[in-house]
């Protein structure tokens, strides 16, 4: 059985899984992964074509019949990484913090004359 989590793991745990959202149109995705993944296999077609169009003038049709053509491979498709969210906000507290540094108290001005 699970033990019951605190708040401070709660918001640990969703600060882990959850990520930033970097896109000016968030649902394009949708479109774009299907896109690239076409793109890719038109690639891999055309590749195949170009072989046998070669091979077409110089061998009978029979050996074009047979020619093994999983030697090409499909280019590969990969989604971009992305930070947890929890990495992103640290970065951020980082370039906050090294930009203006607070004040130390040697650096406060003194009350005494």
């Amino acid at each position: 059985m699970r033990h019951k989590l605190t708040p401070q793991e709660k918001k640990r745990h969703s600060l882990a899984k959850d990520h930033p959202l970097q896109a000016e149109a968030p649902k394009a995705f949708r479109r774009k992964w299907p896109k690239s993944k076409r793109i890719a296999e038109k690639v891999l077609r055309a590749r195949i074509r170009d072989h046998l169009h070669a091979l077409r003038g110089s061998v009978s049709s029979e050996a074009v019949d047979a020619t093994d053509t999983t030697r090409f491979k499909r280019p590969v498709v990969r989604k971009r990484g992305c930070a947890s969210l929890a990495e992103v906000i640290a970065q951020k507290q980082v370039s906050v913090e090294g930009g203006s540094a607070p004040c130390s108290p040697k650096h406060q001005k003194d009350s005494d004359p």
